[in-house]
């Protein structure tokens, strides 16, 4: 579900989503994606607002609580939930929503919308060095995990200027350079 985006009375878009009952918004130009809050994985020793880690096949993405960021009461992920991928400091993050809203009119009052129109506040340098230690740490672990876990059978080598793949029932494919040889 992609919801479509709001202007704002200042003229950007917005994209808009509950936590706690309350409606918040960022700016759309912000946002990289959406996607099902699910297989959140912990990250030991991220910074509190940081609860878990979403692995994607590109890269992995912490993601934040809105609700620990506001001290508000604590509530588990649960599969309806949606991630709302954003720019924060430079890297991806993942904002646990509630709820996209679809339906995005809203009163001239303001209607209880709070803009985040700063996403990078979101997370302070000491959080944000926290959050480099603990992705640094997960990506060693996954590294090792990934080398560990490696299909067998493919192998590469070069050497000047012969090089052959072998990959598992295929024959092996050779080149070679010209080579001047001389008997003695």
């Amino acid at each position: 579900m992609t919801p479509k985006p709001l202007r704002s009375p200042m003229g950007s878009s917005l994209v808009i989503f509950n936590v706690d009952q309350r409606r918040y918004a960022v700016p759309l130009s912000s946002v990289e994606r959406i996607l099902p809050a699910e297989r959140v994985r912990s990250l030991p020793c991220a910074s509190r607002k940081v609860c878990g880690l979403v692995n994607l096949p590109s890269q992995s993405i912490p993601v934040l609580s809105l609700r620990r960021h506001l001290g508000l009461r604590e509530r588990k992920i649960v599969p309806s939930d949606r991630l709302l991928v954003v720019r924060c400091r430079g890297r991806a993050v993942a904002l646990v929503a509630e709820e996209i809203e679809e339906d995005l009119r809203i009163p001239a009052t303001g209607g209880g919308l709070d803009l985040i129109a700063d996403v990078d506040s979101l997370l302070d340098s000491e959080e944000e060095g926290q959050l480099d230690k603990a992705l640094r740490r997960w990506n060693r672990r996954a590294g090792a995990f990934r080398r560990r876990a490696q299909p067998r059978g493919r192998v590469s080598a070069s050497t000047s200027g012969v090089s052959a793949q072998l990959s598992g029932n295929s024959m092996p494919r050779a080149s070679t350079t010209k080579a001047n040889v001389s008997a003695v």
